[in-house]
């Protein structure tokens, strides 16, 4: 199985500090790096498709006092044929903490000031209210992920959705719970995020061996 890059928590603090918080894309990257590095979703979820219409989080998708975000139009991971019959699929996830207040954040400084305030208007965008561009976001990721000292492979924005699904496993151990806040199709794709480690065939082993002896009768 090809091995998954993806950003440690340690880089991905480095990569948030290395934007101005008092510029606008600082404020509007902080959001979004938090959102596709602790919950998960794709760059094209986010900010929209890059070639195709659609994607994207809309102004109606937000809920900044619950912190449910509803992915309306994600990617299609289904087969071909499958994938002509119906081109949209969704889920909901929940922003919590610092990535619910920096959403707030960017919606009260900046988003609620710029023109688009209709429902079906992007959350996230340009000073006129429109589409961020895809190269514009990868090429924020080179500059900034080098300033960071993030290494080179992993400056990308899907490294960070990695993370996410490295870490719902890592605290889960349930690949059916992170194949459905990942939006995975089928668990084949979510098992790249079961990093096993000695130390964790030795804690499960413990525990259910233990479990277990402490059942018999000697």
């Amino acid at each position: 199985m090809e091995m998954t890059v993806f950003m440690t928590d340690g880089e991905i603090t480095r990569l948030l500090r290395s934007f101005n918080p008092r510029m606008t894309n600082g404020i509007m990257y902080s959001a979004v790096i938090r959102l596709m590095g602790f919950c998960g979703l794709r760059a094209s979820e986010v900010i929209g498709h890059e070639k195709r219409e659609g994607g994207g989080l809309r102004i109606r998708d937000i809920d900044l006092t619950s912190g449910e975000v509803t992915i309306r139009d994600a990617k299609d991971t289904r087969a071909k044929e499958k994938r002509q019959k119906k081109n949209k699929t969704g889920r909901v996830v929940f922003a919590q903490g610092e990535t619910l207040e920096a959403m707030r954040t960017w919606w009260t400084k900046t988003r609620s000031s710029l023109p688009g305030q209709d429902p079906e208007d992007y959350f996230f965008c340009n000073r006129f209210g429109g589409k961020i561009n895809n190269s514009q976001l990868r090429r924020a990721f080179r500059i900034y992920g080098a300033k960071a000292g993030i290494p080179q492979e992993k400056r990308h924005p899907h490294a960070l959705r990695h993370s996410a699904g490295t870490r719902f496993y890592k605290i889960t151990k349930d690949l059916l719970i992170t194949q459905k806040i990942l939006g995975h199709a089928n668990a084949h794709e979510t098992v790249r995020y079961a990093h096993v480690s000695g130390a964790d065939i030795e804690e499960t082993m413990k525990r259910v061996l233990g479990r277990i002896e402490s059942t018999q009768i000697l």
